[in-house]
Order: C-alpha cells, then sequence, then structure tokens
C-alpha cells in the first residue's frame, strides 16, 4: 500500500507501480480528484485501473462528475470500514 499526499505525486506514483486499485479524494493540493482520475484514464496502459473516489462532500453533482471521469464507485466520508471493504469486493472479487 501506498500513499500520495496530492495528485501529481499520485500521477508520479503510478508511473513507477500501476496500482490494482486507487482510492482517491476529491478534494487534494494541486488538482482535485476528478481531474486527476481525468489524467489517469487519458493513458492508454492506465485506463483500466479501478479508482474509488472519497470524499466529506455528499453533493450529487460531485459524485456524478466523479462517475463520468472514471471513477468506479464513490463513498462520502467519515469512511465505515466495512462499506469501504463492500466497495473494494465489488471491484475485485478476490479481496476476503
Amino acid at each position: 500500500m501506498q500513499f500520495a499526499s496530492s495528485g501529481v505525486e499520485a500521477l508520479e506514483m503510478i508511473q513507477k507501480k500501476r496500482p490494482g486499485l486507487i482510492i482517491m479524494d476529491f478534494m487534494m493540493p494541486e488538482m482535485n480528484g476528478v481531474e486527476v482520475v481525468q489524467q489517469i484514464k487519458a493513458i492508454p496502459d492506465f485506463s483500466r485501473i479501478s479508482i474509488l473516489m472519497m470524499t466529506g462532500k455528499s453533493d450529487k453533482a460531485i459524485v456524478v462528475e466523479c462517475l463520468k471521469a472514471g471513477a468506479v464507485g464513490f463513498i462520502v466520508k467519515p469512511i465505515d470500514r466495512e462499506l469501504l471493504l463492500d466497495r473494494i469486493k465489488q471491484t475485485f472479487t478476490f479481496v476476503d
């Protein structure tokens, strides 16, 4: 598991090691999560990476924007551990 403190750092990290799943906050320094998702999805080698968005804002427009950008799901903070695990299981059937 790796952590990035900004969208720019996340983009740099996936160039070095391609993750199977990215859990990304909507609000980040330098770029918001939607901008990062759009950039990831624009790179053919990374376009199939599953991205699960999270944020403290439950505004329907934000959820729609994230999903349109290519996120596979959306979780509102505070994060419930069981809900997070369920969302990950929906994406990856091998997670216990």
